[in-house]
């Protein structure tokens, strides 16, 4: 765990218990692990100007760092943005890259072979894979900038005139209206993308370059594990259902923001729902109702047994596959599966606060 904290003036990072250097500041947000846990990253400001500082180590002095640090999964490298006077450029374990007028958002794979990161050259957008600069784009949305977890693909959003797109591996999608920069996604297998678009007055899903049909509103996609399921919720403002894999489910009154999971092993979809004022916890056809409110479902690792959180007579309580959980007067944060099928939560109990465990769930009926 670390954290930057002022004491008389001076700002340190804490980690681990252990007090950093002192510095004039250290750049809100800026602190990053590695994948592993073993190595931290943080922008800080001293007397000669901003500089990242890894595992204690002071990196050279800049007048900016204009894109975060970014490790690798094993920590073993890092890259970041930043500017010297009028000049911009990457920073990959510690040298300098090409200069560019400017340079933002920065991707690195998760096997550390290759980096890629937006720029501006001579006025233009464009984005630098490997070393390799794009053609030019009206305007490149930096957020959308990743590699897939494999690191064998390079995704991102840019525009050209009126139209804006997805570009794979340089290669460009299908043009839209518009393009919803938070809901791009790349399953967790590396082998499909999906994202969703404006194209007049509707929005619609598109994964693999299938278009989806028009819907009002859609959050964004949801893959299973293994990358061969896709399921999002779709509709208008008073009727709400979940598509999976094409197909539209039961249509509610809403459906429950961020509650939609599949089971580890992907043969199972569940999500919060509420239909007249009456909140369900849908587990596939299932339906476990009712409630005030629901939220925070989460599979064990086997896909047998789920956990969620359920408001009943005004309080935030337990339900194992539909049980109520006893012993517990309120529960304080979402309850998790560990690896080894232990549940986790925090609830509170009389003036008491727990970290609690549930062992043995109730079957799954």
């Amino acid at each position: 765990m670390a954290y930057a904290a002022r004491k008389r003036g001076k700002w340190f990072v804490v980690s681990d218990g252990k007090q950093s250097n002192a510095w004039n500041r250290i750049l809100e947000g800026s602190l990053a692990f590695s994948g592993n846990g073993e190595h931290l990253a943080y922008v800080a400001q001293n007397a000669g100007g901003w500089c990242v500082v890894v595992d204690g180590e002071t990196g050279p002095s800049y007048d900016e760092i204009t894109g975060m640090p970014v490790f690798d999964t094993e920590g073993k490298r890092m890259v970041y943005a930043a500017r010297k006077g009028d000049q911009q450029f990457a920073v990959l374990d510690g040298k300098q890259g090409e200069p560019f007028d400017s340079v933002g958002t920065v991707a690195l794979s998760p096997d550390g072979l290759r980096v890629a990161f937006s720029a501006q050259k001579e006025g233009l957008p464009l984005v630098v894979v490997d070393g390799k600069a794009s053609p030019n784009y009206g305007g490149v949305f930096a957020n959308t900038l990743q590699f897939s977890p494999d690191g064998k693909h390079i995704v991102y959003g840019a525009e050209k005139g009126p139209k804006r797109f997805i570009v794979i591996d340089g290669e460009e999608g299908p043009g839209f209206d518009e393009i919803y920069e938070e809901t791009l996604r790349i399953s967790p297998d590396s082998s499909r993308i999906a994202y969703v678009a404006r194209k007049g007055e509707k929005n619609v899903m598109v994964c693999d370059g299938t278009t989806s049909p028009p819907y009002d509103k859609i959050d964004p996609p949801v893959f299973s594990n293994d990358g061969r399921h896709l399921a999002y919720s779709a509709g208008t403002d008073t009727q709400r259902f979940v598509v999976i894999d094409g197909n539209p489910g039961t249509v509610f009154d809403e459906i429950v923001k961020n509650s939609l999971i599949f089971s580890p092993d992907g043969q199972r979809v569940a999500y919060g729902a509420a239909k007249n004022g009456i909140y369900v916890m849908m587990v596939g056809t299932q339906s476990m109702e009712p409630f005030e409110s629901v939220a925070n479902p989460s599979f064990s690792p086997d896909g047998q047994n789920i956990a969620f959180t359920g408001m009943v007579k005004g309080k935030s309580r337990l339900f194992i596959n539909g049980k109520l959980l006893p012993g517990y007067d309120l529960i304080i944060c979402e309850p998790v599966f560990r690896k080894d099928g232990v549940l986790e939560f925090i609830a509170a109990q009389g003036k008491f606060f727990y970290r609690a465990t549930s062992k043995q769930p109730p079957s799954n009926p």
